[in-house]
């Protein structure tokens, strides 16, 4: 997984985020000419706001939900980028970090059956 060019505050953190538990789960981050799928995920809704409430600033989330879409990688396997599979799970207004990484724990236990929109946490 590579983060893109320029990411949105709210993207970055959530990359960062991601590819955190996907290592503490078990999965091989490696570099793009070596993986066999590609994952791409976005937050999605509005921009996110830094709290003044603590002193590491920490992201407060304003999205409605998280993306995960994992793809074959071209440069591994023949043919184009297929999507393998992909969730969506609803965030909700204002989720904090940690409330993020609790989603991306629950849309990643989804991992391989669809899933898209709320879920109980």
């Amino acid at each position: 997984m590579t983060i893109r060019p320029n990411p949105s505050v709210e993207d970055a953190e959530l990359g960062r985020m991601l590819i955190a538990e996907l290592k503490r789960e078990g999965f091989h981050v490696v570099p793009l000419d070596k993986a066999d799928y590609l994952f791409a995920c976005a937050a999605e809704g509005s921009d996110p706001t830094l709290s003044p409430a603590t002193a590491s600033s920490a992201v407060v989330f304003h999205n409605r939900g998280i993306r995960l879409c994992l793809y074959s990688n071209p440069q591994t396997h023949p043919g184009r980028l297929n999507l393998a599979w992909q969730g969506y799970i609803a965030a909700g207004p204002n989720t904090s970090a940690e409330g993020e990484m609790a989603l991306i724990r629950t849309l990643l236990g989804y991992f391989g059956r669809d899933q898209h929109g709320p879920v109980n946490l």
